[in-house]
């Protein structure tokens, strides 16, 4: 059965996250997953309020 999950991160340290990506991809791979997507999305557009 084939699974996708959608995530969106708000990253305040490129450099750690791609440490991160780089580290967690052989496990996805290993048990048959992958980062399908990675995007850098520079402008929001909508986005809760922080105090509702």
């Amino acid at each position: 059965m084939a699974f996708e999950r959608l995530v969106g991160l708000f990253v305040t340290n490129d450099g750690l996250y791609q440490q991160y990506r780089e580290k967690l991809y052989p496990l996805l791979q290993k048990y048959g997953g992958d980062f399908g997507y990675v995007f850098i999305v520079s402008k929001v557009l909508k986005q809760k309020p922080k105090n509702p």
